[in-house]
C-alpha cells in the first residue's frame, strides 16, 4: 500500500524557485510544472522513469476514501505535509465504489462502512513515500493550509514494479 523511502532532496525547496507554470486542477488539487528538477531531485529518481513529475498543491480539505482514476503508483516527496493522515483501506466483501453523479464521474469513492483500515502514516516535511494509489485511500486531519509535494507518477506501472526498481537500499 505504501513504503517510506530513503530518498532525500539535494537542496531545500523554495516554491518560488521550483514551482513552474500551472498545468491543471482536478478537484482540490492543482498541478504545476517542476522547474529545475535536476537541482533538487537525486539522480536515482530519474532512473525510475516516471510518466510525470509535478509540483502539487492540495487545498486543505479532507477527501473521501477513493481510488485514483488514472494513476497506479505515486512517489510523493512531501514539502509541507501539514500533519495530514494518509490512510489505506481494504474493501470489505460486497463493498462497491460509487460516484456522486455516474454520468460525469467514474465511480471511485467508497463509504467507510465498506472498508477496513489497513495502515496509515503522517509524513514529516521532506519525507518520501511510494504509494499504491490503485488501492483505496484518503487524507484527513489536514491543517487549514495547502499541502505541497513533489509528485512522481506512473500510469501503467504497478507499485511493486516501481518498488523493485527503486531497490532495497532506498526503503526503510
Amino acid at each position: 500500500m505504501f513504503k517510506k523511502l530513503k530518498i532525500k532532496l539535494k537542496n531545500s525547496v523554495d516554491p518560488e524557485k521550483f514551482k513552474g507554470d500551472h498545468i491543471s486542477t482536478y478537484g482540490f488539487i492543482s498541478y504545476f510544472n517542476l522547474k529545475k528538477s535536476y537541482m533538487i531531485l537525486p539522480k536515482e529518481i530519474f532512473r525510475l522513469n516516471p510518466d510525470r513529475i509535478v509540483w502539487s498543491e492540495v487545498q486543505p480539505k479532507a477527501n473521501l476514501p477513493h481510488r485514483d482514476h488514472v494513476l497506479k503508483t505515486s512517489l510523493n516527496i512531501y514539502i509541507e505535509p501539514r500533519n495530514a493522515v494518509v490512510r489505506f483501506y481494504k474493501v470489505k466483501q460486497g463493498g462497491e465504489p460509487y460516484s456522486p453523479d455516474p454520468k460525469i464521474f467514474y465511480p471511485n469513492l467508497f463509504y467507510h462502512k465498506d472498508l477496513d483500515l489497513c495502515d496509515q502514516f503522517i509524513a514529516e516535511p521532506y519525507d518520501s513515500y511510494l504509494l499504491d494509489v490503485s488501492n483505496v485511500h484518503e487524507v484527513t486531519g489536514v491543517e487549514n493550509l495547502n499541502r505541497t509535494m513533489i509528485q512522481l507518477s506512473w500510469y501503467s506501472r504497478s507499485f511493486d514494479q516501481v518498488l523493485n526498481q527503486i531497490g532495497e537500499e532506498y526503503v526503510y
